[in-house]
């Protein structure tokens, strides 16, 4: 029987920061110019593979509920009462895209392996 838990592993400051460098160093490789102020973090979503949908349905509903990941299908969600918050708005997506580089790898990892099951119908991470 899979195990539905969702295991999150502790990681320290430093390994954070280093994926950060890692992943803004790659993105501007890719893009061939340095990556400054403010960060285009809805490009970088993209750049990893993922595409990113606002909503206000479902969980959406809930002004507290700011956004969510979706691993399976690659997919980030931002509650779209949010598109008047601007800086609320990209910590979030920021914030997702922590999980995509911090976690997903894991998570499609154990899936992978019959570890974990996660159905494609809940929000799988926010």
């Amino acid at each position: 029987m899979a195990n539905k838990e969702k295991p999150y592993s502790y990681l320290k400051n430093s390994t954070i920061e280093k994926e950060s460098t890692k992943l803004l160093e790659g993105f501007s490789k890719v893009k061939e110019q340095e990556v400054a102020a403010p960060i285009p973090v809805f490009d970088i979503i993209e750049h990893l593979g993922y595409d990113y949908d606002f909503r206000k349905d479902g969980i959406y509903e809930d002004k507290n509920i700011l956004g969510g990941l979706r691993i399976t299908q690659k997919k980030v969600e931002i509650n779209e009462n949010l598109t008047d918050h601007e800086g609320r708005m990209h910590f979030t997506a920021a914030h997702e895209t922590g999980h995509i580089v911090l976690h997903a790898p894991f998570y499609l990892e154990q899936m992978a392996a019959g570890q974990l099951e996660i159905s494609s119908n809940d929000s799988e991470m926010d």
